[in-house]
Protein backbone atom coordinates (compact mmCIF):
# COMPACT_ATOMS: atom_id res chain seq x y z
CA UNK A 1 0.00 0.00 0.00
CA UNK A 2 3.04 2.08 0.91
CA UNK A 3 4.27 1.83 -3.00
CA UNK A 4 0.85 2.24 -4.59
CA UNK A 5 0.15 5.24 -2.76
CA UNK A 6 2.16 8.03 -4.50
CA UNK A 7 1.23 6.38 -7.42
CA UNK A 8 -2.33 6.90 -6.69
CA UNK A 9 -1.77 10.38 -5.64
CA UNK A 10 -0.31 10.83 -9.61
CA UNK A 11 -3.28 9.20 -11.14
CA UNK A 12 -5.42 11.41 -8.97
CA UNK A 13 -4.16 14.47 -9.88
CA UNK A 14 -3.81 13.53 -13.71
CA UNK A 15 -7.60 13.27 -13.64
CA UNK A 16 -8.14 16.31 -13.26
CA UNK A 17 -5.48 17.94 -15.87
CA UNK A 18 -7.51 19.13 -18.81
CA UNK A 19 -6.53 20.05 -22.72
CA UNK A 20 -7.34 22.41 -25.43
CA UNK A 21 -6.70 23.34 -28.50
CA UNK A 22 -6.77 26.59 -30.41
CA UNK A 23 -6.62 27.84 -34.22
CA UNK A 24 -6.71 32.02 -34.27
CA UNK A 25 -6.33 34.50 -36.55
CA UNK A 26 -5.67 37.78 -35.94
CA UNK A 27 -5.14 41.17 -37.62
CA UNK A 28 -3.85 44.50 -36.55
CA UNK A 29 -4.21 47.46 -38.42
CA UNK A 30 -0.66 49.57 -38.56
CA UNK A 31 -1.25 51.11 -35.14
CA UNK A 32 -2.02 47.96 -33.68
CA UNK A 33 -5.62 48.04 -33.24
CA UNK A 34 -6.67 44.65 -33.02
CA UNK A 35 -9.34 43.56 -35.55
CA UNK A 36 -11.95 41.23 -34.28
CA UNK A 37 -12.02 38.55 -37.04
CA UNK A 38 -11.81 34.89 -37.71
CA UNK A 39 -9.93 35.96 -40.56
CA UNK A 40 -6.44 37.01 -41.00
CA UNK A 41 -6.65 39.44 -43.47
CA UNK A 42 -9.13 41.01 -42.23
CA UNK A 43 -13.42 41.74 -42.03
CA UNK A 44 -12.99 42.72 -45.69
CA UNK A 45 -10.58 41.04 -47.34
CA UNK A 46 -9.48 41.87 -50.38
CA UNK A 47 -8.83 39.84 -53.57
CA UNK A 48 -5.38 39.35 -53.53
CA UNK A 49 -5.01 39.91 -56.98
CA UNK A 50 -1.03 40.79 -59.01
CA UNK A 51 -1.01 44.32 -58.97
CA UNK A 52 -0.59 45.58 -62.70
CA UNK A 53 2.74 47.49 -63.77
CA UNK A 54 1.44 50.54 -64.34
CA UNK A 55 3.53 53.64 -66.11
CA UNK A 56 2.26 56.59 -66.31
CA UNK A 57 0.12 57.10 -69.50
CA UNK A 58 1.14 60.54 -70.60
CA UNK A 59 5.14 60.80 -69.57
CA UNK A 60 6.08 56.87 -69.22
CA UNK A 61 7.85 57.54 -66.33
CA UNK A 62 9.00 53.82 -65.09
CA UNK A 63 8.72 52.74 -61.93
CA UNK A 64 10.01 49.60 -59.84
CA UNK A 65 7.27 47.63 -58.66
CA UNK A 66 7.35 44.64 -55.95
CA UNK A 67 5.15 41.74 -57.01
CA UNK A 68 3.99 41.53 -53.24
CA UNK A 69 2.29 44.49 -52.27
CA UNK A 70 -0.51 46.57 -53.92
CA UNK A 71 -0.45 49.75 -55.57
CA UNK A 72 -2.89 52.18 -55.85
CA UNK A 73 -3.23 55.38 -57.40
CA UNK A 74 -4.82 58.59 -57.83
CA UNK A 75 -5.23 60.80 -60.45
CA UNK A 76 -3.80 64.84 -60.63
CA UNK A 77 -3.67 67.06 -63.49
CA UNK A 78 -2.24 70.43 -64.76
CA UNK A 79 -0.24 72.05 -67.47
CA UNK A 80 3.57 72.56 -65.30
CA UNK A 81 5.20 70.15 -63.13
CA UNK A 82 4.18 72.82 -60.34
CA UNK A 83 0.41 72.26 -61.17
CA UNK A 84 0.66 68.70 -60.54
CA UNK A 85 2.99 68.61 -57.32
CA UNK A 86 -0.06 71.27 -55.98
CA UNK A 87 -2.53 68.86 -56.71
CA UNK A 88 -0.94 66.04 -54.91
CA UNK A 89 -0.24 68.41 -51.92
CA UNK A 90 -4.53 69.10 -51.87
CA UNK A 91 -5.42 65.39 -53.25
CA UNK A 92 -2.88 63.33 -51.80
CA UNK A 93 -3.46 60.62 -49.26
CA UNK A 94 -4.50 61.89 -45.75
CA UNK A 95 -2.16 61.72 -42.48
CA UNK A 96 -4.56 61.92 -39.92
CA UNK A 97 -2.10 62.67 -37.28
CA UNK A 98 -0.31 65.34 -39.30
CA UNK A 99 -3.53 67.21 -40.74
CA UNK A 100 -2.22 67.11 -44.33
CA UNK A 101 -2.08 65.51 -47.86
CA UNK A 102 0.98 63.85 -49.24
CA UNK A 103 2.41 63.12 -52.55
CA UNK A 104 2.72 59.51 -51.31
CA UNK A 105 1.52 56.97 -48.66
CA UNK A 106 2.62 53.34 -47.44
CA UNK A 107 -0.77 51.73 -45.16
CA UNK A 108 0.16 48.14 -43.72
CA UNK A 109 -1.43 45.83 -42.07
CA UNK A 110 -0.64 42.27 -40.56
CA UNK A 111 -2.24 39.18 -39.97
CA UNK A 112 -1.02 36.98 -37.43
CA UNK A 113 -2.38 33.12 -37.33
CA UNK A 114 -0.94 30.47 -34.73
CA UNK A 115 -2.31 27.09 -32.83
CA UNK A 116 -2.38 26.66 -29.62
CA UNK A 117 -2.18 24.18 -27.32
CA UNK A 118 -2.55 23.98 -23.33
CA UNK A 119 -2.81 21.54 -20.32
CA UNK A 120 -4.17 23.11 -17.37
CA UNK A 121 -5.27 21.93 -13.65
CA UNK A 122 -7.22 23.89 -10.90
CA UNK A 123 -5.54 23.92 -7.90
CA UNK A 124 -8.34 25.95 -5.08
CA UNK A 125 -8.80 29.36 -6.86
CA UNK A 126 -6.01 29.46 -9.35
CA UNK A 127 -5.86 27.70 -12.90
CA UNK A 128 -2.60 26.82 -13.39
CA UNK A 129 -1.30 26.20 -17.20
CA UNK A 130 1.60 24.78 -19.33
CA UNK A 131 1.19 26.62 -23.15
CA UNK A 132 2.81 25.40 -26.38
CA UNK A 133 1.93 27.58 -29.75
CA UNK A 134 3.04 26.40 -32.66
CA UNK A 135 2.63 27.14 -36.66
CA UNK A 136 3.07 30.99 -36.13
CA UNK A 137 3.23 33.28 -38.92
CA UNK A 138 3.06 36.99 -38.82
CA UNK A 139 2.53 38.00 -42.68
CA UNK A 140 2.31 41.44 -44.00
CA UNK A 141 -0.36 43.45 -46.18
CA UNK A 142 1.02 46.48 -47.70
CA UNK A 143 -0.38 49.17 -50.18
CA UNK A 144 1.64 52.27 -51.50
CA UNK A 145 -0.30 54.88 -52.50
CA UNK A 146 1.20 57.23 -55.72
CA UNK A 147 0.17 59.92 -57.89
CA UNK A 148 -0.63 59.48 -61.87
CA UNK A 149 -1.03 62.08 -64.55
CA UNK A 150 -4.76 62.72 -65.96
CA UNK A 151 -5.20 62.18 -69.74
CA UNK A 152 -5.59 66.01 -69.88
CA UNK A 153 -2.29 66.61 -68.74
CA UNK A 154 0.73 67.64 -70.73
CA UNK A 155 3.70 68.61 -70.25
CA UNK A 156 7.10 70.51 -71.73
CA UNK A 157 10.47 68.71 -71.78
CA UNK A 158 11.67 70.46 -68.74
CA UNK A 159 8.38 70.07 -66.23
CA UNK A 160 8.34 65.83 -67.73
CA UNK A 161 12.10 65.62 -66.60
CA UNK A 162 10.88 67.96 -63.51
CA UNK A 163 7.82 65.21 -62.80
CA UNK A 164 10.18 62.14 -63.35
CA UNK A 165 12.06 62.62 -60.66
CA UNK A 166 9.80 63.63 -58.37
CA UNK A 167 7.85 60.43 -59.22
CA UNK A 168 10.70 58.18 -59.00
CA UNK A 169 12.02 59.43 -56.05
CA UNK A 170 8.58 59.25 -54.36
CA UNK A 171 8.27 55.84 -55.28
CA UNK A 172 11.97 55.14 -54.15
CA UNK A 173 10.53 56.48 -50.43
CA UNK A 174 7.84 54.30 -50.24
CA UNK A 175 9.43 51.42 -51.02
CA UNK A 176 12.09 52.28 -48.24
CA UNK A 177 9.20 51.93 -46.16
CA UNK A 178 7.99 48.72 -47.48
CA UNK A 179 11.35 47.64 -46.77
CA UNK A 180 10.95 48.85 -43.03
CA UNK A 181 7.99 47.11 -42.28
CA UNK A 182 9.39 43.73 -44.14
CA UNK A 183 12.69 43.85 -42.11
CA UNK A 184 13.08 39.97 -40.81
CA UNK A 185 13.72 40.63 -37.54
CA UNK A 186 10.69 42.15 -36.82
CA UNK A 187 9.01 39.27 -38.07
CA UNK A 188 11.24 36.83 -35.86
CA UNK A 189 10.80 38.85 -32.67
CA UNK A 190 7.35 38.18 -33.06
CA UNK A 191 7.64 34.75 -33.18
CA UNK A 192 10.22 34.29 -30.87
CA UNK A 193 7.97 36.42 -28.20
CA UNK A 194 5.09 34.77 -29.04
CA UNK A 195 6.83 31.24 -28.69
CA UNK A 196 7.91 32.19 -25.58
CA UNK A 197 5.03 32.26 -23.64
CA UNK A 198 5.24 28.69 -22.15
CA UNK A 199 3.29 28.97 -18.70
CA UNK A 200 -0.11 30.89 -17.13
CA UNK A 201 -1.73 31.38 -13.51
CA UNK A 202 -4.32 32.90 -12.91
CA UNK A 203 -7.28 33.61 -10.17
CA UNK A 204 -10.40 31.54 -10.97
CA UNK A 205 -14.12 32.58 -9.91
CA UNK A 206 -16.77 30.04 -9.22
CA UNK A 207 -18.65 29.62 -11.88
CA UNK A 208 -15.84 31.03 -14.89
CA UNK A 209 -15.38 28.49 -17.88
CA UNK A 210 -11.37 27.93 -17.01
CA UNK A 211 -10.69 27.00 -20.74
CA UNK A 212 -12.13 30.57 -21.74
CA UNK A 213 -10.56 32.00 -19.36
CA UNK A 214 -7.11 30.78 -20.15
CA UNK A 215 -7.31 31.53 -24.01
CA UNK A 216 -8.63 35.12 -23.70
CA UNK A 217 -5.70 35.52 -21.59
CA UNK A 218 -3.06 33.82 -23.70
CA UNK A 219 -4.53 35.53 -26.86
CA UNK A 220 -4.17 39.09 -24.70
CA UNK A 221 -0.46 37.87 -24.34
CA UNK A 222 -0.19 37.21 -27.76
CA UNK A 223 -1.86 40.52 -28.98
CA UNK A 224 0.69 42.89 -26.67
CA UNK A 225 3.96 41.20 -28.09
CA UNK A 226 2.47 41.54 -31.65
CA UNK A 227 1.58 45.09 -30.49
CA UNK A 228 5.11 45.81 -29.28
CA UNK A 229 6.48 45.14 -32.61
CA UNK A 230 3.86 47.08 -34.17
CA UNK A 231 4.76 50.33 -32.22
CA UNK A 232 8.28 49.60 -32.97
CA UNK A 233 7.99 49.40 -36.80
CA UNK A 234 5.74 52.71 -36.44
CA UNK A 235 8.40 54.20 -34.61
CA UNK A 236 11.13 53.44 -37.45
CA UNK A 237 8.95 54.44 -40.26
CA UNK A 238 8.12 57.71 -38.57
CA UNK A 239 12.04 58.52 -37.29
CA UNK A 240 12.78 57.44 -41.04
CA UNK A 241 10.46 60.14 -42.33
CA UNK A 242 11.58 63.16 -40.14
CA UNK A 243 15.46 62.18 -40.98
CA UNK A 244 14.78 62.51 -44.85
CA UNK A 245 11.73 65.03 -44.33
CA UNK A 246 9.41 62.50 -46.21
CA UNK A 247 11.74 61.75 -49.25
CA UNK A 248 12.83 65.09 -49.78
CA UNK A 249 16.09 64.67 -47.96
CA UNK A 250 17.56 60.87 -49.79
CA UNK A 251 20.83 61.68 -48.82
CA UNK A 252 20.31 60.57 -45.41
CA UNK A 253 18.47 57.16 -46.40
CA UNK A 254 22.07 54.75 -46.59
CA UNK A 255 22.89 55.83 -42.97
CA UNK A 256 19.19 55.13 -41.86
CA UNK A 257 19.43 51.62 -43.39
CA UNK A 258 22.91 50.84 -42.32
CA UNK A 259 21.67 51.16 -38.10
CA UNK A 260 18.07 49.52 -38.48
Amino acid sequence: MTILKPFLILLFCLSFVRAAHAEVFRYFDEEGTLIVTDNPFGTKKRDRQQYHKKEDRNTNVKLKFREDISYEFYEVSGKTFHDVLAATERVGPFDAREGRHYAGQTRWNFGLSYNMDFNYRLEGDLIVASVQIHNIDFRSDITVILPALSENSSFELPDFKAWEGFLQQLAEHEDDHVRIVREPRYRQEVISGISGIREMTLHSQADANAEALLKDAIDSKIGAVAHDVMKKIKEKNDEYDMLTRHGEKPEFRNAFFQRL
